[in-house]
């Protein structure tokens, strides 16, 4: 009986760190509208982060099997959604972009055209960290709206959130999805295309 636990627990706590080599994030769109329709839009990513790697010391020591690739899913309000693919940061933030313009109605292009917007994304910090018990999460980028090489809306996001840690990574999930899906949408949409005059 004693070696059957033993052996239990070594199962659960192996299940527990091979959970660990990929976080997941679930992103939700807001509401869906057809402001953006037909409108052509490609999206374009810039990684200009000062600090090396996605992992601050404590959250090294804490997520020692993380590949750095995050399980990324997409919801609508109140739903649990499903999920999209398995990504790098790029990918995960150009895709969240590119189902929030989706969303409003807009094409999203695979290459550079002359009749698309180009959706500049530069992304200044994405950052997790664990101190003082409890886990911590930044993340900051801009957002430029370019067409025929002018500049028509420019715009800084950035914030960060914490949680006490429970449990495994469950709350660092989840600090990540809210402030992930925050800060996505609040890059106001309208505002930078009603400057352009597309909309």
């Amino acid at each position: 009986m004693k070696k059957t636990m033993i052996l239990i627990t070594g199962l659960l706590f192996l299940s527990f760190c091979a959970s660990l080599k990929i976080i997941n994030v679930r992103y939700e769109l807001p509401e869906t509208s057809g402001i953006l329709k037909g409108k052509r839009i490609y999206i374009s990513f810039q990684d200009q982060r000062a600090e090396e790697g996605l992992l601050g010391p404590g959250a090294k020591d804490q997520l020692k099997g993380f590949t750095g690739r995050f399980a990324f899913a997409i919801s609508e309000k109140g739903d649990p959604g499903f999920r999209v693919g398995t990504y790098d940061v790029e990918t995960v933030i150009k895709e969240a972009f590119k189902n929030r313009l989706e969303s409003q109605g807009a094409i999203i292009t695979s290459k550079r055209d002359k009749k698309a917007y180009t959706l500049l994304i530069v992304l200044k910090r994405f950052y997790i960290d664990f101190r003082n018990r409890s886990w911590h999460f930044e993340m900051s980028y801009e957002a430029k709206l370019i067409k025929d090489n002018k500049v028509f809306g420019f715009r800084t996001i950035s914030g960060e959130s914490e949680r006490l840690k429970i449990m495994g990574v469950s709350q660092l999930e989840r600090i990540m999805g809210e402030l992930f899906t925050e800060l996505i949408n609040r890059l106001d949409m309208i505002e930078i295309f009603k400057k352009a005059g597309a909309v």
